[in-house]
């Protein structure tokens, strides 16, 4: 089975040199696809020029070109490529701007770069008729199915739609505004993916929730037989850690006490995480209680929006050496902070899977997560559930795992547990069977 898998989204993360949800579980799954003996996998990128261009850049980097073979080389792209390099190159564009500047030409040198641009992307097409031949399936992790495929009747389109929370919030995905319009960014646009699909499509979810959803979203536009649930997984990076040197060194490392314990949450700072209400929950807590030594760490990237949340954190002076911001942290790093933690929490009003309470049930973490969309699905009964807008509840369940070593052990067992239901492995021999589905 010869199958076309769209790396644009790990082009977009090889360009902002960080990783994202849709780019870490789109490179698991590639991963474990190509290990597939029944699959001859290829490489591709239709999004844009610039995407395509580090989609390739991204294949070298991980020393994959000979493994997953390049099929996206249209002429039109192969002469676009061909004009960037020498008649657009960045050097010598470079130069032509300083002339023009020198003999005060211009003003504003911003806008030539956006019509260099504006000329390399337009009209832009990555793979062509021809790189479609012998293949049966294109499959994209992300990104609208190009036409020239869904003109080839003999290559069956297959789309991952991780959540369709653009749809159903989109008021949590930090639009762009152009005076009294909003609208999406491109690289972030579900709504003009989902109008692409017609009832050739075939379509994966990470959740029954996310399917359910779409099926009802997409209405008549696709059979719902055509929309499987392939379940992500957490990589292997994650694992009970119990060298204490270890994890005492990586607490170190971001700030965080080594004697005293501390709740974890980790996720990207934005409104749809609820971190403001976690914030709330926890000052509720310590202080009816009167807990002096518990902290709260929150990990992660600022996303859009963050303020209110780093607001939330300063508005109390009881936490002001209560409440850690870490930022990002390191891959070697995670298992020995998740592992650290007295509990995980994830109060989320919304995902499409959630993969961070997975992660720290990974590692025998006892976790905290709300009762909405995928996350019941997701940990089964090895977490305690709450609802994300109720701050009684969620801070009841905080004190119920700080005050119970033995619930904290029975969650640790059964998160463990959990855990093992989920592999990439699996969801690799997931789509294989969709893809099996799709031609037959």
């Amino acid at each position: 089975m010869n199958v076309l898998y769209d790396c644009s989204s790990l082009g977009i993360a090889h360009r902002n040199r960080w990783t994202f949800g849709i780019s870490r579980t789109t490179e698991q799954l590639l991963n474990q696809l190509l290990e597939c003996p029944d699959l001859s996998m290829f490489a591709g990128s239709d999004f844009s020029f610039g995407v395509w261009l580090y989609s390739r850049l991204y294949l070298k980097s991980r020393k994959l070109s000979e493994r997953l073979p390049w099929r996206s080389n249209s002429i039109n792209v192969t002469i676009r490529n061909q004009v960037k390099t020498h008649l657009l190159s960045e050097s010598l564009f470079a130069q032509f701007v300083q002339k023009l500047k020198f003999y005060k030409i211009i003003d504003n040198e911003a806008l030539l770069y956006q019509w260099r641009a504006k000329v390399l992307e337009f009209g832009f097409q990555g793979t062509a008729w021809h790189d479609l031949n012998n293949l049966d399936i294109y499959h994209s992790s992300y990104y609208a199915i190009p036409a020239i495929v869904k003109q080839r009747k003999s290559v069956k389109p297959v789309l991952t739609v991780h959540d369709i929370i653009p749809i159903l919030h989109p008021e949590w995905c930090g639009l762009l505004k152009d005076g009294d319009r909003e609208y999406f960014h491109p690289e972030a646009d579900l709504p003009s993916t989902l109008k692409g699909i017609d009832p050739s499509f075939w379509i994966s979810c990470p959740s029954e929730a996310t399917r359910q959803d779409l099926c009802n979203y997409l209405g008549k536009q696709v059979h719902p037989e055509q929309v499987k649930v392939v379940p992500w997984a957490a990589s292997d990076r994650f694992y009970p850690c119990q060298d204490r040197e270890q994890i005492k060194a990586a607490q170190a490392t971001y700030g965080i006490p080594t004697d005293r314990p501390y709740i974890l949450s980790l996720s990207t700072l934005e409104p749809r995480k609820n971190l403001d209400g976690l914030i709330r929950s926890f000052l509720q807590l310590i202080t009816q209680e009167n807990i002096e030594d518990l902290v709260l760490v929150l990990s992660g990237r600022l996303g859009w929006d963050y303020q209110p949340i780093l607001a939330a954190a300063r508005q109390y002076p009881q936490l002001t050496d209560r409440i850690i911001f870490t930022g990002y942290l390191r891959d070697q790093d995670l298992a020995p902070i998740y592992s650290g933690a007295v509990a995980f929490v994830y109060p989320s009003f919304y995902e499409g899977f959630g993969l961070p309470p997975l992660e720290a049930m990974q590692c025998g973490t006892p976790v905290i997560t709300s009762n909405r969309s995928s996350l019941p699905e997701v940990v089964g009964n090895a977490a305690l559930l709450a609802d994300p807008n109720n701050l009684d509840d969620l801070s009841q369940s905080l004190l119920a795992i700080y005050r119970s070593p033995s619930l904290r052990n029975d969650l640790s067992r059964r998160s463990l547990q959990q855990a093992q239901q989920f592999s990439w492995q699996s969801s690799a021999q997931k789509t294989v069977e969709l893809y099996q589905q799709a031609l037959s």
